[in-house]
């Protein structure tokens, strides 16, 4: 709004760790934690890479704000997200740029960030293609996919930023 500086007058990146759980309705691979985002589709265990639904990623933060507007930048999200501040909603993303304006949810201290991102339902499909015919849980009519198709990028894709925008006098 009008009442903030149009550019962030400091950015600081979310830096601990995330913990990653996952919710689907053909397959919930086992939850791990990351030091660094990064594209699930990039991952080398299958049940991750071809995983199609929600993935929860939590952690915590503790901006350092007064007066000031927080924004929380991400720089790439597939396909969109949900997030919540201390289990409150504050926001969603679907297209870039990938930001969210948390300042109401925020309270001193620490404060737990989750990002719920639901994917697309290539990856799923392509995983399923490369198990035998007998092994697939999906049936499609007409499936453009194969077992060699390139699946698209999954997931909270970092960096994570904290935008910090000085209320104007």
């Amino acid at each position: 709004s009008s009442e903030y500086s149009v550019h962030p007058v400091r950015c600081e990146e979310i830096r601990s760790e995330w913990d990653v759980s996952f919710d689907g309705k053909l397959s919930n691979p086992n939850d791990i934690t990351m030091s660094k985002l990064r594209d699930l589709s990039t991952i080398k265990e299958d049940d991750i890479r071809y995983f199609s639904g929600t993935i929860n990623y939590t952690t915590e933060i503790e901006p350092k704000f007064n007066k000031e507007r927080v924004v929380l930048d991400f720089s790439k999200v597939e396909c969109m997200a949900k997030v919540y501040i201390n289990d409150e909603f504050a926001g969603g993303v679907w297209c870039e740029p990938y930001k969210v304006d948390i300042t109401k949810r925020l309270q001193p201290g620490v404060n737990t960030l989750r990002v719920e991102v639901v994917n697309k339902w290539v990856n799923r499909i392509v995983g399923d293609m490369q198990l035998p015919e007998q092994e697939r849980k999906i049936s499609l009519t007409a499936n453009p996919y194969n077992a060699n198709s390139k699946i698209p990028s999954s997931g909270l894709i970092g960096p994570v930023r904290l935008e910090y925008y000085a209320r104007l006098p």
